[in-house]
């Protein structure tokens, strides 16, 4: 008998977990989705060739170039190894931010 009520008490408890998982992450994604989305603006209005070269120079000021490389290994066989190298190109935001900021441009939340 007390292995049934165990048994049943465990199912209820998988069901409650997962049922508030379930809540969990629907309320996440609706809390995170419910943010304005942010678009750049000038005061004054302007071009979309204005808009492409200022957002290019601050792409190209604010970023960097990332190399990595371990060593390759041989083992007492004679058998060798490589080694791997990895390449990245990281944004740094902040930098494109004042970047665009300096060149007159604003974050405005996007108008519906």
């Amino acid at each position: 008998m007390q292995a049934n009520n165990f048994q049943m008490s465990t199912k209820k408890n998988r069901t409650t977990m997962f049922v508030l998982t379930i809540v969990f992450v629907f309320m996440f994604f609706l809390i995170t989705s419910c943010g304005p989305s942010l678009v750049w603006t000038k005061k004054g209005g302007f071009t979309q060739q204005e808009w492409a070269n200022d957002k290019y120079e601050c792409m190209n000021k604010s970023q960097t170039e990332s190399y990595s490389a371990t060593g390759g290994w041989g083992d007492a066989y004679g058998n060798c190894y490589p080694g791997r190298a990895n390449r990245g190109v990281y944004t740094n935001t902040d930098l494109f931010n004042a970047c665009m900021e300096a060149r007159g441009w604003m974050l405005v939340p996007q108008q519906q």
